[in-house]
């Protein structure tokens, strides 16, 4: 039995096509040759996204949200960046040092700062 490419509309042995369990046929719509040259597009329009140069809208909110204690992949969902392109700004903006257990004490001494000494 043969299956057609829906990118190169060239036909191939069903055997040909990786297997996916949510297509009726059993196996994915694109050959293995498509697929990768999918895949390479797509990584290199998101490489080209990353190197896109940060705006001050997008500054300000990395540095309000790093400020407010979020998490590297929480703020790279909400700026649609990558997570270690998000880490690297933030290393540069001064909002992160290399070494996480100083930033956790650096945020522990803020938080401390900022309860009342009746509360401490």
């Amino acid at each position: 039995m043969n299956k057609k490419c829906n990118k190169c509309e060239r036909e191939f042995p069903l055997s040909h096509f990786h297997k996916v369990k949510n297509k009726s046929d059993g196996r994915r719509n694109t050959c293995p040759d498509c697929r990768k040259i999918h895949e390479k597009q797509k990584l290199s329009s998101n490489l080209d996204k990353n190197k896109e140069g940060w705006d001050k809208n997008e500054i300000f909110a990395l540095r309000q949200l790093r400020l407010n204690g979020l998490s590297y992949p929480i703020i790279a969902n909400i700026l649609k960046r990558s997570v270690g392109s998000i880490q690297q700004k933030s290393f540069k903006l001064g909002l992160t040092t290399q070494n996480k257990s100083e930033e956790n004490l650096i945020s522990l001494r803020i938080m401390n700062s900022s309860i009342p000494l009746t509360q401490r």
